[in-house]
């Protein structure tokens, strides 16, 4: 699995999530919904947005999230994306996150199911 995130800390105990896509217009609307959802989610801004990652800046405030996500198309067009709540302070939430990081991951990643 790849790192989702330039200054992403190891929490084993919260991988990314996959979201699948059907072909490449259902990946493209699939990667369009993820860039606007990290956006409207983030604390921090984006840090860098290409057609295969995206990740916001920190996380350098303690008890906030950043936000990545990963896109991997496969030659048939179909693929998925990756996406991964990281927080500042623990490996494990109650440590001082604001946000529990395991469940915002998969809160992020059911709405994107939804993107057909």
């Amino acid at each position: 699995m790849a790192t989702l995130a330039g200054c992403a800390f190891y929490q084993p105990d919260n991988p990314a999530e996959s979201i699948p896509c059907v072909d490449r217009a259902h990946c493209d609307r699939l990667w369009a919904a993820t860039q606007v959802e990290i956006v409207a989610r983030s604390t921090f801004e984006i840090a860098y947005i290409t057609d295969v990652v995206m990740a916001t800046h920190g996380p350098n405030v303690p008890g906030a999230l950043a936000l990545s996500a990963t896109r991997r198309l496969q030659p048939n067009g179909s693929g998925e994306v990756l996406v991964r709540a990281i927080c500042s302070t623990s490996l494990t939430f109650g440590d001082g996150c604001v946000t529990n990081p395991r469940p915002a991951t998969h809160e992020l990643a059911e709405k994107l199911r939804r993107v057909t």
